[in-house]
């Protein structure tokens, strides 16, 4: 049992604000297949199994979201880790619409990760994916969050 313990406290990187939170986040998303019957896999330290996959639909763009009603989350640093991503979106929801903050094109990495200066809070979170890797659809392993 200790070890199991230790293993997922080992799991939480120092700083990721949304580990373990998935439950108080509300998910949305463009395709309805969802692993463990919800979409808070995204947020459970394990990086490389799927948490979500544009599975039934297959035209870009793909999308999920994250509503948190529970609380309001201040990050400077987003992560999404992905082997199929090359382009995409991160939105905000501010003064009743969609905001794009930050964009990406052509990536290679496995992390997408996107760091801003100041803070950024919202109360919804939308990663709308614009391009994949040919052959293969829109996959989200985790999503971390850093202040």
């Amino acid at each position: 049992k200790r070890g199991v313990a230790a293993a997922r406290a080992a799991m939480k990187k120092p700083g990721n604000i949304r580990f373990g939170r998935g439950k108080e986040i509300e998910w949305n998303s463009s395709d309805t297949y969802i692993s463990n019957r919800s979409l808070s896999s995204l947020t459970d330290g394990i990086c490389d199994t799927f948490g979500w996959v544009a599975w039934r639909k297959k035209t870009l763009p793909a999308w999920i979201e994250m509503q948190f009603p529970t609380f309001i989350p201040t990050f400077r640093t987003i992560k999404f880790y992905t082997v199929t991503v090359e382009g995409a979106e991160l939105k905000i929801w501010k003064s009743g619409e969609w905001k794009t903050i930050a964009t990406i094109h052509d990536n290679r990495d496995p992390v997408i990760t996107f760091h801003f200066d100041q803070g950024v809070k919202t109360v919804k979170l939308r990663l709308m994916m614009t391009k994949v890797r040919p052959g293969t659809k829109a996959e989200i392993y985790e999503v971390e969050m850093y202040e």
